[in-house]
């Protein structure tokens, strides 16, 4: 059994318990020789070959041995070291010991690498490389193993950086490394990979005679020191810049699904779209239901290279929410302080992307579709959108596409030549996957022909009849299509043409079921996106099907292929069982027709707000990641759930649903649809007065948090939340607390917020004790109060600890760096905030705090380090769109900059944010301080105009800047005005200078920090 303990040896060696608490283990030999173990990786070391490691030819003898052993016996867990075999060992794992998973992490990545694989490369080498924190096996004196393994690890090292490098720039993301290549390559001026990748950084990022001049220098020393010329490689690189040979292209995004099933036919058909969409920037592929017109354009999009978006409207119900659904993909535009129109958002995410957009299924929002893509052309002049529909759209400029069938074989084939037949080839397939052992042959080819021919050769009636292998053999298929089929054969003409062969089809596999297993079918259309077995059984279950037999009938359900199951899309969250759109939409039909649609509706309903209700006060305890990806695999079943109940006006049901709802989104980053909320807030009367408190408060919470101070639309929401504060609950939930203070905060009145925040920690419980901390801190922080806001906000990151809450504890280490006073701390603090989000998921808030990161370890006196954060948060901002850290990173960039005396580069950086800065939201907070950073740098370096002018410019932004003192601009405001007051001294105005320290102590509230 291995021993719970951690050895790290990149660095000075290091050994933690399974709790994390430091072990002591003295004297240097005694630390070897745990090292020499430790390298092992749990194989035995013989007594002999570790004495010749620690003490060379001569050794030590076997009684210094001995006590070494004994006095690392005694410091370690008993079990952690055994003598086995006439030598050693340790009983630890590989991964235990921070060297050898080094080693395993390096290998993957290289082997990712090699493969093509350029993301997950660089992020196994990037995670290997972050587990150095110095010199390899440090502090172990000169054993002759030490010098040696050291030297190997630090070669594996730089390798491993090399590769990262490789990975990095196949990705585009030369911009980011160049700094560090250049360290690099400076301390390793022999070693071409690393010349070579950096040539290549540069010509990537626009400076093609910088890389030339490195290609010189790396020359000049070579011959001069060692009498040699480049190799190969670094030559190449060098004629590729002289050319003028482009750098690898950004690797293109792609949110695609993967391909589960094996595609089969349709080549020419393949062949045919993709000139279509080479043609045209509109494509629809039509066909009827079972056409398989999906999998069609994924096999399309497998083999086409560039940005693409897959969009699913199969589960969207309504018109209305199709933007939505594609924002989810796509990713939104950010926030800009208002909820905003969806489709402007969607515009904004694509108007600058070379890409291509699929729409899948589109038949049931057609005139919702033609809107939002009449509105996609014309604004976003390089997307190319291609439709899947049972009805074309009829724009112009449309491009259509009618998909065929798969073509046939004719009667009469025999087994060789019925397998040259596409529509042949998918029912063996098929066939084969649930009856192991099928195949066609000349004893069932007739009726495996008879088959494919009467099913008109669609994908989805095939693949359905070849599920019925496992239980018949092709010639009883066969003959049950005599009877089964018949409509399929004559059908309606006046039917619209998309029911009848798809209605045919579906008919046949109703026809096969009994009365359970079509009770059951019916009720699960009820569910978007799936379900668990668990919600099956509690939403489906009553006297006809009782909750015991649900398991086995939905088995049933699954043998017959009318429903599949389906990996989680969130780990450890259950498996899943879907019907295919085709079939859930027939069966939704039949409950429709059985006049049981409201009855399982209503039922879906009360079992998901039973479920919200019961996970979200568990999200404010340690419980709060597990409840939390089960609300995340459970998004689309309460959306359906808390719209279903507001279209059929069950208000209870909604105001209950939604309550519970508020606080996983704003977990999850406030991400859900505002107008839903505000139609939930906007319902008549005044029942449940606690649920629309809560609604209000929250809702009011997550519009200052996450929409950048909206207060227009929080104060909206706040006065609804008054409305009903006096009757609700009173500490029915959390959010009653706050009804006031976030009042106070967004009327910008510091004082009475800070009067109400303190009134709500009377007899408060733990979880609203630290959050009204968390708020008053806030509150002191922008008073000028830095004493009182950093107990009360480190007392708030206490009770959230303890009550194991990652969202209180993240805002409240963000929240607490800046008022440490201590850069080393405030790191920690960020790094802190960084783990919570990580556990959370909440990757859109992680650029803004690895910028700050990056700002703290520079005021740390670590500049390498703060580059590297810096750096990061510039390349996760560029990714993510994300401003806000944008504007923290360049403003990193800058001091760092200034630091070094590279006055160019201040100005450099400075022009590229504003100008990105006049296409977006300028309200930062950031951009005084900015200005003024900017100002002071350029005057103090040549006195320029321009630097009076950025000077003027950041006055009029801090006196005309938003806000009050609780205001979270406030202390950047105060930054920006004294070092404005020292530019200004510096170009010879002290009244100036005067006068803008007057307004930094106006904004302080007294002259304490002046």
């Amino acid at each position: 059994m291995m021993i719970n303990v951690r050895i790290e040896l990149l660095g000075p060696l290091e050994v933690r318990d399974g709790d994390g608490r430091a072990v002591a283990v003295g004297g240097a030999t005694v630390r070897a020789v745990l090292a020499r173990l430790a390298l092992a990786g749990g194989r035995v070391v013989s007594g002999r070959a570790l004495a010749a490691d620690l003490w060379g030819d001569e050794g030590g003898g076997g009684n210094a041995l001995q006590r070494r052993v004994s006095r690392l016996r005694a410091a370690l867990e008993p079990g952690v070291l055994r003598s086995e075999g006439g030598g050693y060992r340790l009983a630890v794992d590989a991964e235990q010991v921070d060297a050898l998973r080094f080693r395993r992490l390096a290998a993957e990545g290289r082997a990712a690498l090699a493969a093509g694989a350029h993301e997950p490369a660089a992020s196994l080498l990037r995670e290997a490389e972050q587990l150095w924190r110095g010199p390899a096996l440090a502090g172990l004196g000169d054993p002759p193993f030490a010098a040696e393994e050291a030297g190997r690890l630090a070669s594996e090292r730089l390798l491993a950086a090399e590769d990262r490098f490789d990975a990095e720039l196949a990705l585009g993301r030369a911009a980011a490394l160049v700094g560090e290549l250049e360290r690099l390559a400076a301390a390793e001026p022999w070693r071409e990979r690393l010349q070579g990748q950096l040539m290549r950084a540069l010509q990537a990022t626009g400076r093609p005679s910088e890389a030339l001049a490195v290609y010189r220098r790396v020359r000049a020393d070579l011959a001069e020191q060692l009498g040699m010329e480049p190799g190969v490689e670094l030559t190449a690189i060098h004629l590729d810049v002289l050319r003028q040979v482009p750098a690898p292209a950004p690797a293109p995004q792609r949110r695609v699904p993967a391909l589960v099933t094996s595609f089969v036919g349709r080549e020419e058909e393949l062949r045919q779209v993709a000139e279509l969409l080479e043609r045209g920037r509109l494509v629809t592929v039509a066909g009827p239901g079972g056409a398989g017109k999906t999998r069609f354009v994924r096999e399309l999009l497998a083999a086409r290279p560039g940005e693409a978006w897959f969009v699913d409207l199969a589960a969207v119900g309504e018109p209305a929410y199709l933007t939505q659904a594609v924002l989810v993909t796509v990713g939104p535009a950010p926030l800009t302080g208002t909820a905003g129109d969806p489709a402007d958002r969607v515009v904004e995410a694509l108007r600058h992307r070379s890409a291509l957009l699929v729409l899948d299924n589109c038949e049931h929002l057609a005139e919702a579709v033609v809107r939002l893509v009449v509105r996609l052309l014309a604004d976003c002049p390089e997307l190319r959108i291609l439709a899947t529909s049972r009805e074309v759209l009829g724009l112009p400029g449309e491009q259509q596409f009618p998909l065929p069938a798969l073509r046939l074989p004719a009667r009469g084939s025999a087994a060789e030549e019925a397998l040259r037949a596409p529509a042949v080839r998918l029912f063996a397939d098929r066939a084969a996957a649930v009856r192991p052992g099928f195949a066609v042959r000349a004893a069932n080819a007739a009726a495996v022909v008879e088959i494919c021919r009467r099913l008109d050769g669609l994908p989805l009636a095939i693949e359905l009849a070849a599920a019925r292998v496992r239980i018949l053999d092709p010639a009883e298929i066969a003959a049950r299509l005599d009877d089964r089929f018949h409509l399929l054969a004559n059908a309606d003409r006046t039917a619209p043409a998309r029911h009848q062969t798809l209605r045919a089809v579906v008919d046949w596999s109703w026809s096969m079921l009994d009365g359970p297993e079509r009770a059951l079918a019916r009720r699960l259309t009820v569910f978007a996106g799936g379900a668990t077995l668990e919600a099956v059984e509690r939403v489906c279950a009553d006297g006809e099907l009782p909750r015991t037999a649900v398991l086995e009938v939905l088995a049933a359900l699954v043998d017959k292929s009318l429903v599949e199951v389906t990996e989680p899309a969130v780990a450890g969250t259950g498996t899943r069982y879907r019907m295919l759109d085709t079939i859930r939409a027939y069966c939704a039909e039949e409950l429709a027709a059985a006049g049981e649609a409201e009855r399982w509706q209503r039922a879906h309903g009360d079992y998901w707000t039973g479920f919200a209700r019961a996970a979200e006060p568990l999200l404010r305890t340690a419980d709060q990641l597990p409840w939390l990806d089960r609300l995340r695999a459970e998004h689309a079943n309460l959306f359906a759930a808390l719209r279903r109940a507001l279209d059929d006006e069950r208000n209870e049901t909604a105001l209950r649903l939604c309550a519970a709802l508020m606080w996983p989104w704003m977990l999850q980053g406030g991400r859900y649809d505002y107008a839903m909320v505000d139609r939930v807030l906007a319902l008549p009367g005044g029942e449940l007065p606690t649920e629309r408190t809560v609604i209000a408060t929250a809702h009011a919470m997550v519009l200052m948090v996450f929409a950048g101070w909206a207060a227009e639309l929080g104060q909206r929401a706040l006065v609804r939340a008054r409305e009903h504060a006096d009757r609700a609950e009173p500490g029915a939930h959390p959010a009653l607390a706050f009804v006031e203070p976030l009042d106070a905060l967004l009327a910008r009145d510091p004082v009475r917020a800070r009067r109400e925040l303190t009134a709500a920690l009377v007899g408060a419980e733990p979880w609203t004790e630290a959050l009204a901390l968390l708020l008053r801190g806030f509150v002191e922080a922008g008073l000028g109060e830095p004493a009182r806001a950093r107990a009360d906000v480190g007392r708030a990151r206490e009770v959230f600890t303890l009550l194991g809450d990652r969202w209180g504890r993240y805002l409240a280490a963000q929240w607490l760096a800046p008022l440490t006073g201590d850069p080393a701390a405030a790191a920690d603090c960020y790094r802190e905030a960084l783990d919570c989000l990580a556990e959370l998921g909440m990757t859109r808030h992680v650029p803004v705090v690895v910028a700050q990161l990056g700002t703290e370890l520079l005021r740390a006196g670590d500049p390498a380090g703060a580059r590297a954060e810096l750096t990061r948060a510039l390349a996760l901002a560029e990714q993510t769109e994300n401003l806000a850290a944008a504007v923290w990173a360049s403003s990193g960039m800058m001091e760092l900059a200034q630091q070094a005396g590279d006055f160019a580069e201040v100005r450099q950086r400075f022009e590229q944010l504003r100008r990105a800065l006049a296409h977006g939201p300028s309200a930062t907070g950031l951009l005084p301080a900015m200005l003024s950073r900017a100002a002071a740098a350029m005057l103090r370096e040549d006195g320029s105009d321009g630097a009076r002018d950025l000077l003027r410019q950041g006055v009029e932004i801090v006196r005309g800047a938003p806000g009050s003192q609780a205001a979270p601009g406030t202390p950047g405001r105060r930054a920006a005005l004294r070092t404005l007051a020292e530019a200004a001294l510096a170009d010879g105005d002290p009244a100036h200078a005067a006068t803008l320290l007057g307004l930094a102590v106006t904004l302080d509230g007294d002259d304490r920090s002046a």
